[in-house]
């Protein structure tokens, strides 16, 4: 392994694979050292407060700490911080639910509140697997298994009442909102830790980073479902988001426990209590103000006559990523950028949502779709296959903030009139369709033939 001195100048990716090689043929710490360097490198080192409990109903638990085999009653040594890394989450509905639906129809039964958990693991760096507890078998024990230290709970709703069980979802939950976030310890099935930042550092650089694109991109749709079969107005949604995204960093992390601690040598975890200590204080953030905007000078918005002059208007977000495709003709175009735009803002100003891009890159992706070649041939080479993949890309690709299938639904039908087909079909097909499609459950050409089959030219 010579050249592994050099290692500063490799990837991340052959930093873990040497490491794991290493510790595949004995050599455990030589290997754990360069997987640590390689996540240090991508992910940076969280410092975390640990505590290990013996069972689920016993009282005893103690920190875990690096004494090196010395059990000193020094409470320095007791509640040493411990480096972690690579973070990881999972959401858990509650009531063990696995889809929105059995969690919608367990709450609207009164069985169990509405929300869900994220459970957030981090995999112990080598310092942190040498730890041990008042005894060395309650430690890491040089284990690189991921630890589940902490969860999130954000609930929505409290549990239905008998007496409310024949109104509506709706209505249910009109009676039972009640947002709350909660930092929670991990279940004891999970494993016998549980623990918290130790500094705030490691906590901002968590909330502003692994955490913020987690709500923003991977269970940005999977909240807007819940709400979305809640019935609930698009509002609700908009201030539960806000209010999870900011949450309150000061309650992540622990920044006074060694102070504590240290006041008295014989103070041990069971004084502290850190369970109660730390988590089930509502962490919600601040609500968004709502302020009145001055009027001077601006346009009445209910006096917009012309649907370019409120596309114009409304319409803040320049997308500066958007270039000029020279290899496309106007002319050939199944629908533009500003159109797309257009039709979102109308959408939304009738039926209502958020504006905004999410994602230019994928607005630009799903517009140049249907444009795709390989090998010198067109993928999309009918007319109704490259309107099907405008439908396609904008209800997967979710570039806008709200309205993605609202809004691919009326770029599909505005590409179909511009060449002069009008599509003949019911609420219910048309549903059933964009959810096949969510769901990767039909392929372009199925996608085509049902616009073919169910589009008259008028022309």
């Amino acid at each position: 392994m010579k050249w592994i001195k050099r290692y500063e100048k490799l990837d991340t990716d052959t930093y873990k694979s040497a490491g794991k090689k290493l510790k595949h043929i004995g050599k455990y710490e030589r290997g754990q050292k360069l997987i640590d360097h390689a996540d240090k490198k991508t992910h940076g080192v969280f410092n975390f407060w640990v505590v290990f409990r013996a069972d689920l109903g016993s009282s005893y638990s103690s920190f875990v700490y690096n004494s090196d085999d010395k059990m000193s009653k020094s409470a320095q040594e007791k509640i040493q911080e411990l480096e972690f890394s690579n973070p990881s989450c999972k959401l858990e509905l509650y009531g063990d639910n696995k889809t929105v639906e059995s969690l919608i129809q367990s709450w609207s039964e009164g069985k169990c509140e509405l929300g869900f958990n994220l459970q957030f693991s981090f995999s112990p760096m080598l310092s942190a697997q040498n730890a041990h507890s008042s005894t060395k078998y309650h430690g890491l024990n040089k284990s690189d298994k991921r630890v589940n230290l902490f969860e999130i709970a954000f609930t929505i709703a409290a549990p239905v009442s008998q007496q409310e069980e024949d109104l509506t979802v709706f209505d249910k939950y009109e009676r039972n909102s009640w947002n709350t976030i909660n930092l929670v310890p991990p279940s004891f099935s999970s494993n016998h830790f549980y623990g918290i930042f130790s500094d705030r550092k490691s906590a901002f650089k968590f909330k502003n980073g692994f955490y913020k694109k987690l709500m923003e991109e991977k269970y940005y749709d999977q909240i807007y479902d819940i709400f979305s079969a809640l019935g609930a107005d698009v509002k609700d949604f908009e201030r539960f988001i806000y209010g999870a995204k900011n949450l309150r960093t000061n309650f992540l992390y622990d920044d006074e426990l060694r102070r504590e601690m240290s006041k008295s040598y014989k103070k041990d975890v069971s004084d502290m209590n850190p369970q109660r200590r730390w988590f089930d204080k509502d962490m919600s953030g601040v609500k968004p103000k709502v302020t009145k905007q001055k009027t001077e000078g601006k346009k009445d918005m209910n006096k917009l006559k012309s649907f370019n002059e409120l596309f114009d208007y409304k319409d803040k977000r320049k997308m500066n990523h958007i270039r000029n495709y020279d290899f496309i003709e106007q002319k050939d175009m199944i629908i533009t950028v500003d159109q797309v735009l257009k039709i979102h803002d109308d959408t939304i100003e009738n039926h209502g949502g958020i504006y905004g891009i999410r994602d230019e890159d994928q607005l630009e992706s799903a517009i140049l779709k249907p444009y795709t070649s390989a090998f010198g041939q067109d993928i999309y080479p009918t007319f109704f296959n490259k309107v099907a993949s405008i439908l396609e890309a904008l209800a997967r690709l979710h570039p806008f903030a709200d309205g993605n299938k609202r809004t691919a639904w009326g770029s599909m039908e505005w590409a179909l009139s511009n060449k002069g087909y009008k599509l003949n079909i019911q609420y219910d097909e048309g549903r059933e369709i964009i959810v096949k499609i969510i769901n990767d459950d039909i392929d372009n050409d199925e996608v085509s033939k049902w616009l073919e089959d169910n589009s008259n030219n008028n022309i």
